[in-house]
């Protein structure tokens, strides 16, 4: 975490020069090559400024293995003060465990015979006078589904497969 002193692209400096192939190169070739990918940001967006340049050229990167064992990070960039750049600080997230974890939709759901039918009937439910918090609602309703029919059918598959061999053995 520090002043890399280069930016990594456009929307790095939105204002100022035009930003050359050159300026970002280095950096993103040097992340990528070693499987390295930035820490999300919190609060301003830029982190140094001339008076006449807004650039944001202080990050904070990390490997996969950071990524893996602390994934609830986040970056906040902090008012500068009297300096040029603006400080950063690194958030844990207090309480790393999650209760559950995201939702994944896998194609092998899509081929289930009730997927077209579930999906219809939670979509079919909306009736908000919002329209984006309406399919906002009904996405939710359709990943629940999706959720449900998952567990269902597939859930702990490894365990169902095993004991279809112990039937089969048997017979």
């Amino acid at each position: 975490m520090g002043d890399y002193n280069t930016i990594r692209g456009q929307e790095d400096r939105p204002v100022g020069k035009p930003v050359q192939e050159a300026e970002v190169r280095d950096l993103n070739e040097f992340m990528e090559q070693n499987g390295l990918t930035e820490i999300r940001i919190v609060g301003r967006r830029f982190t140094w400024t001339n008076g006449h340049t807004y650039s944001r050229i202080d990050r904070a990167i990390v490997n996969i293995v950071w990524m893996l064992q602390i994934p609830q990070l986040e970056v906040r960039v902090m008012d500068p003060g009297c300096s040029d750049h603006s400080p950063l600080s690194i958030k844990f997230e207090e309480n790393a465990e999650r209760e559950s974890r995201p939702f994944k939709f896998l194609n092998h759901l899509a081929e289930h015979k009730e997927f077209l039918a579930r999906v219809k009937e939670a979509w079919q439910k909306g009736n908000e006078q919002n329209k984006m918090k309406d399919v906002w609602c009904r996405l939710k309703r359709v990943k629940q589904s999706m959720k449900v029919l998952n567990r269902a059918e597939y859930n702990k598959v490894d365990n169902k497969i095993s004991r279809c061999r112990q039937q089969l053995a048997e017979l």
